[in-house]
């Protein structure tokens, strides 16, 4: 289905007009171009269309955050994005831009948040944001970062340490970090609300010893108009716990270690602006003590992409995208099925993908300035398909994008995607391993018990086929207070989709009962996870965002602004079918699950001087966990969940302007900064009662969080 669009995008031989610069507002660090009587005014890394909103260093700054990655996730919340976004690097998709994402904050010039019909402009999936990052032309820097955390009921503690070095020079960009990160376990014995009696249960562990140690090095070079990247990452985790199996106390340990090589291209061949990165993997993982499994994963992976306009017409440009993925893995797993039989499985998988797509104007031709040729306003359409073929299975799917601008600050937007997508490897033939245990309440016994979450690969798993609806609506921003408003509705319908199984309800149990292992004395002591197909399942959902900048005086002529973003969602429908003959799971009523009807997430943040102060809550309502079908005193209701998070962080630094033309050094130019963190401010933890009043068992004290209020302090040191 998806053939007749590559077609077009490869046999499209139309020359193109020359590009036109679309005017701007100056930038300060953008010097004019003069030629004769002409004066131009660019902006340096722009993308290709204008940005929704954006943020210059000042308001970088006043994020206080410690990477550029931090820059981006933080944004990121306040947008009310739940999927990665789409990195830019200077206006152009780069085959790796983690290169630059684990640079400091003041590397950037500005950030620019695309609207949403960015994404299918740049070939990637409508559900995801695109974000612009424009970079300093010369930047040097050394970064040291170290701090702890710590429960205020005490019992575990953690210290991290990063450590990087960054270079921006033109066209070149290098770095080199190494990072740790050591935990201690948290025993059920050093918390006295922990409930569940169950013989040695003091000295099993609520959070397991961790320790953490990665290394990473990269780079991006000009090679004539093109640029080469390369970049390695090893990392090594390991992790000590003990368990209570069949009372009887068991200490296990959990092992990775894993070495990625990335080597990508970028540059312009035959009017198509290309990015191809080649990707190594080793990667090796061991549980001893509960399921004695190893596996090693050796991979392979090509990626290339292309871009390019087709032609102009009067209404706009057409654009067009083309990628393609090829992927190869050799597997070797051993480990213990459930019956307690050891097997070994070797096995190699690849898998070739494509995915294209064009861009259409229907009626507008404005610039990115703004300026409206139509009526009507600017409207766009995006058409894209993919086909994946390998030893997991085959897939294809088809995808359409609207977006129309009726008016200035007004943004509408409906994609509908289809298709089939093919299970993973990992997914068919991952190794059998036990995770780290969890408290769960069993409806047939009445009772809290400590279980064992099995996970691994299912051979038998079908491709599931979706269907997803999703319409948005974007206005702003309004007045010089920034304010933005959003509405979003999706709809997801699957068939053959899927899921694991996380709740022992009696539902679900009845409906595989060889899922959810128990002793001879009928005691749950664990849940096999392992994915499997449900027949279908239909999800709706709508969701709204805020965001807005108040101004807040603090006397005669001093005033700071305190920025707040809202995001909240209303889940309408949540329904899945097991298969034919089975139950229908309704998680919204509570049948074979439970699903929080709304939620909703603040962010409050403002600085002044030096400081810089922000606050984030996030609440989730009530609901019902149902023993039956029908409504009754043994069902498990859980209570609203609030929690409140708290950041202070204090420059300890000399500050200056940036240099014109962004080069020549960075705006903070020495000093480092202290962050104080206070995670669940207000100690609170998740609260059930059983449906006639009772109280539920497993919902004690520290039962489903022992960790409660955390309080983190990190030190950052620039040289």
């Amino acid at each position: 289905m998806a053939w007749p669009i590559f077609a077009l995008c490869l046999s499209t031989q139309v020359e193109l007009s020359a590009q036109r610069t679309p005017p701007s507002q100056h930038e300060e660090g953008a010097p004019a171009v003069v030629l004769e009587d002409v004066e131009v005014l660019a902006r340096r890394g722009s993308a290709r269309i204008s940005a929704e909103r954006e943020f210059n260093g000042s308001a970088i700054d006043n994020l206080a955050a410690y990477d550029i990655a931090e820059v981006v996730r933080r944004v990121s919340e306040r947008i009310g994005d739940h999927e990665p976004p789409v990195i830019l690097i200077n206006g152009r998709k780069v085959a790796d831009p983690s290169i630059f994402t684990g640079f400091p904050p003041d590397a950037m010039v500005r950030l620019e948040v695309l609207p949403p019909q960015a994404a299918a402009m740049y070939g990637e999936a409508s559900n995801r944001r695109v974000m612009n990052l424009v970079l300093e032309q010369h930047f040097r820097s050394a970064t040291l970062q170290t701090g702890g955390s710590r429960p205020v009921s005490g019992g575990t503690s953690s210290i991290q340490t990063d450590l990087r070095r960054s270079v921006l020079a033109d066209q070149s960009a290098s770095f080199i970090g190494a990072q740790a990160t050591i935990g201690t376990a948290l025993r059920a014995g050093e918390r006295s609300g922990y409930t569940l009696g169950q013989p040695g249960g003091d000295l099993t562990t609520l959070r397991p010893q961790t320790q953490l140690f990665s290394a990473n090095l990269g780079f991006n070079r000009p090679l004539g108009e093109w640029s080469s990247s390369l970049r390695m990452d090893v990392r090594s985790m390991e992790s000590r716990a003990t368990t209570n199996v069949a009372d009887q106390l068991l200490a296990y340990r959990n092992r990775s270690d894993a070495l990625t090589v990335q080597a990508g291209l970028n540059g312009d061949l035959a009017g198509w602006t290309t990015q191809t990165s080649v990707n190594l993997g080793l990667a090796r993982s061991e549980q001893i003590g509960l399921s004695d499994s190893r596996q090693r994963v050796e991979s392979v992976g090509v990626d290339a992409q292309g871009s390019r306009r087709l032609l102009s017409l009067p209404v706009g440009e057409v654009l067009a995208n083309l990628s393609t993925n090829f992927s190869a893995s050799r597997t070797a797993a051993e480990g213990a099925a459930i019956d307690g039989q050891n097997g070994a499985t070797v096995g190699t998988f690849s898998s070739v993908a494509f995915r294209g797509g064009v861009t259409l104007p229907i009626f507008g031709g404005g610039e990115p300035s703004g300026t409206r040729h139509s009526r009507y306003g600017d409207a766009t359409l995006s058409l894209g398909g993919n086909m994946t073929t390998g030893h997991s299975g085959s897939g294809q799917g088809l995808n359409a994008d609207l977006s129309w601008n009726p008016a200035e600050k007004l943004l509408l937007n409906a994609a509908i995607t289809t298709g089939t997508a093919a299970p993973s490897a990992q997914q068919l033939y991952a190794p059998l391993v036990y995770g780290q245990p969890t408290t769960v309440f069993d409806f047939i016994t009445g009772e809290a018990v400590q279980v064992v979450p099995i996970s691994g690969g299912n051979p038998n798993l079908r491709a599931p086929r979706s269907d997803q609806i999703l319409a948005s609506l974007n206005a702003g921003p309004f007045t010089s207070r920034v304010l933005m408003i959003g509405f979003t509705y999706m709809r997801s319908d699957t068939k053959d989709g899927i899921g694991q199984l996380t709740v022992p309800s009696t539902v679900i149990e009845a409906a595989y009962p060889d899922r959810f292992i128990r002793n001879e004395a009928g005691r749950l002591i664990a849940i096999d996870r392992r994915p499997l197909n449900m027949a279908s399942s239909l999800s709706d959902t709508v969701s709204a965002t805020l965001s807005v900048a108040l101004p807040v005086s603090l006397g005669k002529e001093e005033r700071q602004v305190v920025t707040v973003n809202l995001n909240s969602s209303y889940h309408l429908r949540d329904i899945t079918r097991l298969g034919l003959g089975e139950p229908v799971l309704d998680r919204l009523a509570g049948i074979g699950g439970g699903q929080p009807r709304r939620d909703a997430t603040v962010h409050v943040e403002t600085n002044r001087g030096r400081w810089h102060a922000s606050a984030s809550a996030r609440w989730q309502s009530g609901y019902r966990l149902r023993r039956a079908e029908a409504a009754g005193p043994d069902d498990l209701i859980i209570d609203d969940l609030a929690l409140i998070n708290l950041r202070l962080a204090f420059k300890i630094m000399r500050s200056g302007p940036r240099p014109e033309g962004g080069s020549g050094g960075s705006r903070a130019v020495a000093g480092g900064q202290l962050v104080i963190e206070i995670e669940n401010l207000l100690d609170a933890r998740p609260e059930a009662t059983l449906g006639d009043g009772r109280p539920a068992p497993g919902y004690g004290r520290d039962d489903q969080d022992p960790i409660g209020r955390l309080v983190r302090i990190q030190l950052s040191r620039r040289f």
